[in-house]
């Protein structure tokens, strides 16, 4: 076991047999000594990742939490709770739970890995995270994969991240995702100062998508290093042309 728990004998990464206990008592805070535990939980690869340093106090919720469970949650963080990783993938969130959470998260200074693959999230939460985005400027991993955004969820996704100064690592794997969706991310990008990594794969991208896409990585910032497109119904021309700016601006492209 590579990581410290309060829990005694629980590892939601290894899948331990014993009875998880809720989220909203305090033996669910768990010390993690490598945070990419939650990355695997959240079946995003470790490896895609730079590591955080140090331990980073997380919460990990069992996976039935809903929107009742998120509003305690949210509860708890305006009454001075603190964690620096909120790992709440697949727990059955759904717009009015997230968004009851992403109120409480606008004046929280600490939280800084904000997982929620895996929910009910579509375009409603995604006006909510544009709120929390534009005025919490401490969330630098935000993983959103498999959630249905929606293009009008994407419109607003952006308008957030035009207005943020903080996400490094930006996951939207298999949200749905067409031509129209990315080109509402990378409008919001554009000029952000602390983007890394972008995670586009298994969605409905086409070539259309992949030009706006070249664009962006020609003007990308110089901390901008990883792109990944994966599973997407782009042609090998087009796959080939942005190998290309990839390799000219010396960033990770990972295409299959």
């Amino acid at each position: 076991m590579d990581f410290l728990t309060s829990i005694s004998g629980f590892s939601p990464a290894v899948g331990n047999s014993k009875t998880a206990p809720s989220v909203l008592s305090g033996d669910t805070i768990t010390e993690y000594s490598k945070f990419h535990n939650a990355l695997v939980s959240s079946e995003i690869a470790p490896s895609e990742f730079d590591q955080p340093p140090g331990s980073t106090k997380s919460i990990y919720a069992p996976k039935a939490l809903g929107d009742s469970g998120a509003a305690v949650l949210a509860t708890q963080i305006q009454s001075g709770k603190s964690w620096d990783a909120l790992h709440l993938a697949n727990n059955n969130i759904g717009n009015s739970g997230a968004n009851i959470l992403f109120r409480a998260l606008q004046t929280d200074s600490q939280v800084q890995h904000l997982i929620l693959s895996g929910n009910h999230l579509n375009h409603f939460a995604m006006a909510g995270l544009a709120d929390l985005l534009k005025v919490n400027h401490y969330i630098g991993w935000l993983v959103l994969n498999g959630n249905a955004v929606g293009t009008f969820g994407f419109k607003q996704l952006g308008s957030g991240l035009a207005e943020n100064r903080s996400v490094k690592h930006l996951v939207l794997s298999e949200t749905g995702m067409t031509d129209d969706g990315l080109a509402e991310i990378l409008d919001g990008l554009n000029g952000h100062p602390s983007i890394e990594s972008l995670f586009i794969e298994g969605n409905q991208i086409q070539d259309a998508g992949i030009k706006r896409l070249i664009a962006f990585i020609q003007a990308a910032p110089a901390q901008f290093k990883r792109i990944d497109v994966t599973g997407n119904p782009i042609s090998e021309s087009a796959l080939r042309d942005l190998i290309l700016v990839c390799r000219e601006k010396g960033i990770r492209c990972k295409t299959n």
